[in-house]
């Protein structure tokens, strides 16, 4: 597994009230124009993501937009509003040959951590009902959830799990999904159909 630098509390767009719904998936082995064009969306230049920004790319009513972050030989999906990386029909056709790891969080509360491999989920559970996964091998990352503060055994005290559970994908692949990636920098973007909110 890929070592992740430690650099501090690199998450806090994950605890911010204004995040209601988000999906972050690492992506192996594909560049991030072949990503957006494997998610079907409609190409719209390199943008960030805050409302300045909304304002000026051209969607049609409906759409959401998605970013594409290149991280080393990951590509990186960063999404708000359609939660393509939490489609398990997706995630398992687009793992074929490379492996994609994806953690979505929906508006009503739903989280849930994926890892899939060569077009298998090889593990998946919600953070804070950990004990309750499925996958071809569920026990695949338990020394590694405990690592990071996931309890794999339990139910955990904690409402949101936001920044242990982006630990626990910086240690699979070396990626940080920190503020900076997340919210700050400009990436390649697309639009999609808009996912309604749970």
């Amino acid at each position: 597994m890929a070592p992740a630098a430690e650099t501090g509390d690199d998450f806090e767009w994950v605890s911010d009230p204004a995040t209601v719904m988000f999906c972050v998936t690492c992506v192996q082995n594909m560049s991030a124009e072949d990503l957006l064009s494997a998610v079907g969306a409609t190409r719209i230049g390199d943008t960030r993501w805050n409302a300045e920004d909304a304002q000026v790319v051209p969607f049609r009513q409906g759409d959401a937009g998605l970013r594409v972050a290149p991280a080393g030989e990951w590509s990186v999906l960063i999404e708000f509003h359609s939660l393509k990386g939490a489609d398990g029909d997706w995630l398992r056709e687009i793992s074929r040959e490379r492996t994609a790891v994806s953690y979505y969080h929906t508006g009503g509360g739903l989280e849930r951590f994926s890892l899939a491999v060569d077009g298998e989920v090889v593990t998946e559970f919600e953070p804070a009902l950990a004990a309750h996964r499925t996958g071809s091998s569920p026990d695949h990352l338990v020394d590694d959830m405990r690592a990071v503060g996931i309890d794999p055994d339990g139910s955990s005290e904690h409402d949101h799990l936001g920044p242990a559970t982006l630990e626990l994908l910086a240690r699979l692949t070396g990626v940080r999904a920190t503020s900076r990636m997340v919210v700050t920098e400009r990436w390649p973007a697309g639009a999609i159909p808009r996912r309604r909110k749970h």
